[in-house]
């Protein structure tokens, strides 16, 4: 059931993204979501902390050590200083918390683009 209601959101911050311009690729899982990344250059990536399969923690990890450098942001529940404070040291650029609004998902991500 919870990897549905995942699906179902990350179906939903795609279509507010598209609607504001932008290509999408959606991975469900973590190991799905390296794989997309070894195929494809992106110019930012939003990353679910806990996504089934492999946790947005250890799929940045993988990924900078693979040698990506494309802006990487953590999407989770957890809005506290602390949680802020670790995804900056895994090397997300921005940490936005759920539920989101859908204005301020696509002005987050344009503003990694920068």
């Amino acid at each position: 059931v919870l990897e549905l209601l995942l699906q179902l959101i990350y179906f939903l911050f795609g279509i507010y993204l598209k609607a504001a311009g932008a290509d999408v690729e959606v991975a469900f899982r973590g190991d799905q979501a390296i794989e997309l990344v070894n195929g494809h250059k992106f110019d930012v990536i939003l990353l679910d902390l806990q996504m089934p399969g492999k946790d947005g923690f250890t799929v940045i990890k993988e990924l900078k050590n693979k040698g990506v450098e494309t802006p990487v942001i953590a999407l989770t529940a957890h809005g506290m200083e602390e949680e802020k404070r670790k995804t900056r040291n895994a090397g997300f650029v921005d940490h936005i918390t759920k539920p989101v609004k859908s204005d301020l998902l696509v002005e987050r991500v344009f503003s990694a683009l920068s």
